[in-house]
């Protein structure tokens, strides 16, 4: 195992949270440690995974409904090792994803149809391509920097509300 690696086995474990930083709370770091990496195997009764500045990279994503056939609820924050988000679950119900201002997820996808509330702190919209939640939802987005607001991010924020639409929505932009 690495310097500054975690791995995990819990076969009872319902809820894993896991920081790099001293305050997980605070809306964006100063700063982000050194990388501290995670493995997680044989956590089949996992539910809630919490994750904050964290070595994560693509592949820790992938098959994530196999490896939790339970799980409902995630939360990567300011995991910047991490590009791409693909994801595809029946049990997933909620999602958290957080950004640092000066950088962004190359592409995420959601294929989580039972999702019930869905919170994103950044400024790329463009990147989210979701199957529409198979009930009403709240969809919470936070916008990091409105020098990106142009006609093509308000097309694409139209196009990803149009998907939603039955939904509770909260829009802020950051000043």
């Amino acid at each position: 195992m690495q310097s500054g690696c975690v791995e995990l086995e819990g076969p009872n474990l319902e809820e894993f949270s896991y920081w790099n930083f001293a305050n997980p709370d605070e809306e964006e770091p100063l700063s982000l440690p050194p990388p501290c990496y995670l493995k997680m195997c044989e956590c089949k009764k996992l539910k809630r995974l919490y994750l904050y500045g964290i070595a994560i990279k693509d592949e820790f994503l992938i098959g994530i409904a196999r490896k939790f056939p339970i799980f409902e609820e995630l939360t990567i924050k300011y995991c910047i090792l991490l590009q791409t988000i693909n994801i595809s679950s029946q049990t997933i119900k909620r999602v958290n994803l957080n950004t640092i201002s000066n950088w962004e997820y190359k592409e995420a996808r959601f294929d989580v149809p039972n999702i019930v509330h869905f919170k994103y702190r950044g400024n790329s919209i463009n990147l989210f391509s979701s199957t529409a939640p198979s009930s009403p939802l709240v969809f919470d987005l936070k916008c990091h920097d409105r020098d990106i607001l142009e006609t093509s991010w308000f097309s694409e924020l139209n196009e990803l509300l149009t998907k939603i639409n039955k939904s509770e929505i909260s829009i802020e932009i950051g000043l």
